[in-house]
């Protein structure tokens, strides 16, 4: 059963809140879902270990093989699906434009946006 918009919201704001930092490959400079020191970046909270493929690194969320991966966080509804990638794309762009310090306020930005209560 695929998530909610709410609930995919708050579940990736504590997340990133709890984690405080960036979810790097500190070799290359680099965002990635599932990074080093057992971090993740927004979208890669929601990515279990059995999701998860290193494949998966350098994709964007619209990419095929990241919505198929997310099939169970997004389902297979056509409108619903485009809504939380859309949701997704937000939350990821707080995760790897800004510092961490500002990610409370960027993610509260989000949630009129979506409808978020």
């Amino acid at each position: 059963m695929s998530m909610s918009m709410s609930k995919i919201f708050y579940k990736v704001k504590a997340h990133l809140l709890k984690q405080g930092e960036k979810s790097m490959d500190e070799e290359y400079g680099s965002c990635r879902y599932h990074g080093d020191y057992g971090r993740s970046c927004a979208v890669g909270c929601l990515i279990t270990a059995n999701m998860y493929d290193d494949n998966l690194e350098g994709e964007a969320v619209h990419s095929p093989v990241v919505i198929a991966a997310l099939k169970p966080i997004i389902g297979t509804q056509r409108k619903k699906r485009k809504s939380k990638l859309e949701l997704l794309d937000a939350l990821q762009g707080v995760h790897d434009e800004y510092p961490p310090n500002v990610w409370k306020s960027k993610l509260e930005e989000l949630r009129p946006e979506f409808n978020i209560a």
